[in-house]
């Protein structure tokens, strides 16, 4: 056979080859995948007299997959196989999904998926679960099999202890039946049951106690007193911090300086002086009222940028009206700028020659466009929309300042 005849056979093998080869990659991921219809592999729970698949649903940030070594971003609808290992990245959360059964994971989350002749069982290894079931649910922490049906839960699993709250029906741990109203404290000597307290539920329990459809220990009005009362006390801490902070600090000086200098105008033009000699530099304190928020997020998470989701409050509040004092020629863009340094919250701005003022880019890692084309932060006074940027806005004492992520309208929807 002529060379080149050879030449061109061996590279007709060595393109079938890689073409061989790359369509086996393909195939290999997409049944890991499930590209190709649903795995024979799927697990399944009984629900009733039928079988049901277990796949996962209402994603919002990022959650991973790892099936057979194997790890890749987890998306609704995909159905789970054994072994499986979900993991809930900060600030998402996804539910799985089996017939009537729901078991929502917070953020920070890991379980894994064990499927037997017996039933499948769900590990939770770190993080958080509320659960809802209407038939049998097996779940396994630190090494004690909680075995439920037909009842309400939550439970979590951090540094060598874990817990779990029954709000409705009963749940059996280990070798102990906790009834609604109870909760069960597993450690390393065993499992502890006592009576369960709202008082302990974190602000994930509380949010799907409050939207269950269920009759439960606790009512709705009952956790919205309590999330009222958090929210009371952390405005409260925060609006102290920031006075103390700013008095400390910032504030105090500039009144000493205001004052020297009006010392200095007084005794070389012999103005200001008291009935009694003594120079007057007393002045009013200027305050007004700072409050940033992006509740408008709530109702389009949707459309907000994956991975946002742990920068938006769970009621929209980032900065509650907070009184801040302020010096005479001060602005809105002035006074926005300290409150975020006192309490804490990440603020990026640039100066825009144009409209000769700073433009406020992102507050709290929420930034222009993370919510639509048309989303950004905007700010009122008493209501009202200045028509300038907030650096060139002049404050007056009493000014109520508010800082406002809009999704849509530029504005039209805060």
């Amino acid at each position: 056979m002529p060379i080149e005849k050879k030449k061109k056979l061996l590279n007709l093998i060595m393109v079938i080859a890689i073409i061989v080869l790359f369509s086996a990659g393909v195939l290999a991921v997409g049944v890991l995948k499930g590209w190709f219809g649903t795995p024979k592999s799927a697990a399944v729970m009984q629900v009733g007299e039928a079988s049901a698949e277990i796949t996962v649903e209402n994603k919002i940030g990022t959650a991973n997959i790892e099936r057979s070594g194997v790890a890749y971003a987890l998306k609704d609808s995909n159905v789970l196989q054994n072994g499986d290992v979900i993991e809930t990245l900060n600030g998402s959360s996804i539910d799985v999904i089996c017939g009537d059964n729901i078991l929502s994971l917070d953020e920070n989350s890991i379980v894994t998926l064990n499927v037997e002749e017996t039933g499948a069982t769900f590990t939770l290894n770190n993080g958080g679960t509320f659960g809802e079931l209407s038939a049998p649910f097996a779940l396994k922490m630190m090494d004690t099999n909680i075995t439920l049906e037909e009842s309400v839960f939550s439970a979590s699993a951090f540094f060598g202890s874990a817990n779990i709250y029954v709000y409705d029906g009963a749940v059996a741990a280990g070798e102990n039946e906790i009834k609604a109203g109870n909760a069960a404290n597993i450690l390393a000597d065993g499992v502890h049951s006592s009576s369960l307290s709202i008082d302990a539920l974190n602000s994930f329990e509380l949010e799907h106690v409050a939207g269950s459809a269920k009759t439960l220990c606790y009512t709705n009005d009952d956790v919205q007193k309590l999330k009222a009362d958090r929210l009371k006390a952390t405005q409260e801490a925060q609006q102290a911090q920031l006075l103390e902070e700013e008095n400390e600090a910032q504030i105090d000086a500039k009144r000493k300086e205001n004052e020297k200098k009006l010392t200095e105008k007084a005794n070389q033009s012999g103005a200001g002086s008291s009935a009694d000699g003594k120079i007057n530099t007393s002045k009013a304190e200027l305050t007004c009222t700072v409050e940033i928020r992006c509740d408008t997020i709530l109702d389009n998470m949707e459309n907000l940028t994956e991975g946002k989701n742990s920068y938006v409050p769970a009621n929209g509040t980032i900065l509650a009206t907070s009184t801040l004092t302020f010096e005479e020629g001060e602005t809105a863009f002035d006074v926005l700028k300290r409150a975020c340094e006192l309490a804490d919250i990440q603020l990026e701005y640039a100066w825009t020659p144009v409209y000769d003022s700073y433009y406020i880019e992102g507050i709290n890692q929420l930034y222009e466009f993370d919510c639509g084309n048309q989303s950004g932060w905007v700010y009122k006074v008493n209501g009202c929309s200045p028509n300038y940027g907030s650096s060139a806005y002049t404050l007056k004492n009493g000014d109520a300042v508010v800082w406002a992520y809009t999704c849509a309208g530029l504005g039209s929807d805060v």
